[in-house]
């Protein structure tokens, strides 16, 4: 039997709960992990509750409102983030304000995680997933004078699934890599459920250098889901080789892509996101350095719907259609962005990869970019103003170690890309002027173009920036011609 087909196929919920604040051994990185696993859930379907930094009475609370809105679900998925533990063979997870001196204390001050799974079973759910990335140092070891790590195996209720950030008995560091695995592999297409959580394990593996291993503790699904619909959308249309420079026949494309969609239009082609339509007030808000210089007046512009490399075009991407790595820091690997290539190599690259699909690749226009960099956000960078909170985020200067970093090793934002705000600049369409915001550069999206072009635009921070210019409004401009050890490109590509 399959279900799960897809949003308009099922009935899906979930609940995601998320504790940093807590008075010992506070953690950075819980409500972000929430962030990432609720946009991912809201991009396949679900409906989803988010608690953040609760105490006992309102976590418990929250599993039994979520156990009343579970009945007779097809989908019921429950993910936490903060401490756990583990106590006479028993998980617990930690809410805020929770006293615990000895290991009895934690049947009062805790949440067994064995009556939370008897909340969601009584509910009936056709499939159960309760996600456990709780599996830190223990805060209260000393307290309890326990020697105990991580969490305990559970055996799963029928239909149920549940799964661990780590495995058995060990700890997980509080750096995110689980949530941002697991919420990319949830958007994938044509994975099956299993696939998406081997898939997480494989992910995690290498962000931790393999220090983190995640596992499937019990299921007891025999019912086959996909969480992002049954087809993986992958065109792989290739032009014969005794053609190469024929276009492939185009596919067409599915009937209803829902946006934060992942397609790949063929097997070396970029990841690229599908992006929603909207507008959004385009140059810098009050009080940002750029606000008097080429980044205003801010003005309103709409956007088409549009699909956006998920990451900047990767050395290994490049290589197979380009036939070379003019990369400085080829050394990094095929997962790091090509970088020391120019606007008119990029526009090189776009023109053979169209060639080889039959799908029109381009530059995007810096509105494109910027709406794409915002995910509906107006602060400086997409996660707000906090700029203590960029190192989550972006490769920059301060944490980079004078180098670019593999794709996708940082947080991705609202709208599921990576790397918008540092790795490498991007070069966008749009012919560069200081002053194109005044009554020149088009309010509907397009790129701003005029005869005798002698700079092309470029955006994000890097690897060498500070944090100013990793800002969503910052632009700057380069020739055509020129190339730079921290200058990539992402495409973009229009949907009919």
């Amino acid at each position: 039997m399959l279900f799960g087909l897809g949003p308009a196929h099922a009935q899906r919920v979930a609940l995601l709960i998320g504790n940093a604040n807590y008075q010992s051994a506070p953690l950075r990185n819980p409500p972000g992990d929430v962030r990432e696993m609720e946009a991912a859930l809201r991009a396949v379907g679900f409906r989803v509750q988010t608690v953040l930094n609760a105490n006992q009475n309102q976590m418990k609370r929250a599993v039994r409102d979520f156990g009343n809105l579970a009945q007779g679900a097809d989908i019921a998925f429950l993910y936490y983030s903060g401490h756990g533990t583990q106590a006479n063979g028993e998980n617990y997870l930690i809410p805020l304000q929770a006293t615990i001196e000895k290991e009895a204390d934690y049947e009062v001050e805790a949440v067994s995680a064995n009556a939370l799974m008897r909340q969601i079973t009584n509910a009936r759910p056709k499939a159960a997933i309760v996600v456990l990335d709780a599996c830190r140092d223990n805060p209260y070891a000393v307290a309890t004078k326990s020697a105990s790590k991580g969490l305990v195996r559970m055996d799963a209720p029928t239909g149920t699934m549940i799964a661990f950030a780590t495995a058995p008995n060990t700890t997980a560091s509080d750096e995110g890599h689980y949530a941002r695995a697991l919420a990319a592999q949830i958007r994938t297409p044509g994975l099956e459920l299993f696939d998406v959580f081997r898939n997480t394990t494989v992910e995690v593996r290498r962000l931790s250098g393999g220090k983190q291993e995640p596992r499937v503790s019990e299921v007891s699904i025999t019912d086959r889901i996909y969480l992002a619909g049954l087809q993986a959308l992958d065109a792989s249309a290739e032009p014969r080789r005794s053609e190469p420079d024929r276009p492939a026949p185009p596919s067409p494309e599915p009937l209803a892509l829902r946006p934060g969609q992942i397609v790949k239009d063929c097997d070396v082609c970029p990841e690229m996101v599908v992006i929603p339509a909207g507008e959004f007030l385009m140059g810098s808000g009050e009080g940002e350095a750029g606000r008097r210089l080429n980044e205003g007046p801010q003005r309103r512009v709409g956007v088409r719907e549009l699909l956006l490399g998920r990451t900047e075009v990767t050395q290994g991407q490049w290589k197979v259609v380009m036939g070379n790595n003019p990369s400085r820091f080829s050394s990094c690997g095929d997962d790091c962005p090509v970088e020391r290539v120019s606007w008119e190599d990029a526009q090189e690259y776009a023109r053979r990869l169209s060639a080889k699909t039959g799908k029109e690749y381009r530059l995007p226009s810096e509105a494109e970019w910027e709406y794409s960099a915002r995910a509906g956000s107006q602060s400086r960078w997409s996660h707000g103003n906090d700029e203590s909170q960029l190192g989550q985020h972006a490769w920059f200067a301060e944490n980079s170690e004078g180098k670019t970093q593999r794709v996708a090793g940082k947080r991705a934002n609202g709208f599921g890309l990576y790397d918008m705000h540092g790795n490498v600049r991007e070069w966008v369409q749009d012919c560069y002027e200081a002053g194109a915001y005044r009554g020149k550069s088009p309010n509907d999206g397009r790129a701003y173009e005029k005869a005798g072009c002698s700079a092309r635009g470029l955006r994000g921070g890097s690897w060498y920036f500070e944090p100013a210019v990793a800002r969503s409004a910052y632009r700057y401009g380069d020739t055509p011609g020129g190339r730079d050890v921290d200058v990539g490109f992402r495409l973009a590509r229009m949907l009919p």
